[in-house]
């Protein structure tokens, strides 16, 4: 299993350890539940050294997830491949129940227990309204979570976009280097981003307005921008329920 991160080492059986393990997302969690947690004994890579015994406490976690699932377990044995360094840890039945719980809940999607996560593309050379949106985003909605990656000028944005997945892009018409209405059509045309929700912001009023819905995008909001006003539209253009 990937991504776990341990807080000591070199440990004692009598000694209880932390030890974090960072999935992809829900799919990730219950596909390694499938596979291996199920059974009660795990594989974590990690290259700390825990002796056969010790106390674990385990912190599972991924984006969305509102709080890390803590789960009991000890060290089963050191793994035999040195190759790759981690440790095997055996949950005790009431973890296994916690955990399958959980797994439940992951499967039905349960609001309660996680978020939606958009990724979202920024593309702003204003660093203040910059600060000011990703700010809003953070903290305007509780059921969303907001993955955000900036980018200032036009080409930095079309290399973002050619190379990483979004859910969706808010992009300025008027950017340095390349414009934001070049950035929108050489997504459509040439990167075949033909379904990804572009949000066009601008202070350039109706010209801007046509100058970005002609290059392609979803939808424009005039600058300044409203906060509500732009979550509501992710939320639309994402078909996320109100």
């Amino acid at each position: 299993m990937r991504g776990a991160m341990a807080t000591r080492k070199d440990s004692d059986p009598s000694e209880s350890f932390a030890l974090r393990v960072d999935f992809d997302g829900p799919d990730d969690l219950v596909a390694e539940y499938d596979q291996t947690l199920h059974s009660g004994r795990a594989f974590f890579a990690t290259d700390h050294t825990y002796r056969d015994g010790a106390r674990v406490r385990l912190m599972l976690n991924f984006a969305g997830l509102r709080a890390p699932i803590a789960l009991d377990a000890v060290v089963a044995a050191e793994p035999p491949v040195e190759s790759d360094p981690g440790v095997i840890v055996e949950l005790d039945r009431g973890s296994l129940a916690t955990l399958a719980a959980v797994i439940e809940r992951l499967r039905a999607h349960d609001k309660a227990l996680i978020r939606r996560v958009l990724r979202v593309l920024l593309v702003e050379d204003n660093h203040h309204v910059a600060d000011l949106i990703k700010g809003g985003l953070r903290t305007v909605t509780e059921d969303l979570l907001f993955q955000l990656a900036t980018a200032s000028d036009g080409r930095q944005a079309i290399k973002l976009l050619s190379t990483t997945p979004f859910d969706l892009a808010i992009v300025d018409i008027y950017l340095p280097v390349i414009d934001g209405a070049e950035v929108i059509r050489r997504a459509r045309q040439d990167l075949g981003l033909t379904t990804l929700p572009i949000l066009a912001v601008s202070a350039g009023g109706q010209s801007a307005r046509e100058e970005a819905l002609a290059a392609g995008a979803s939808q424009f909001v005039d600058k300044p921008v409203r906060l509500r006003q732009v979550v509501e539209i992710v939320r639309s253009l994402c078909r996320v329920a109100l």
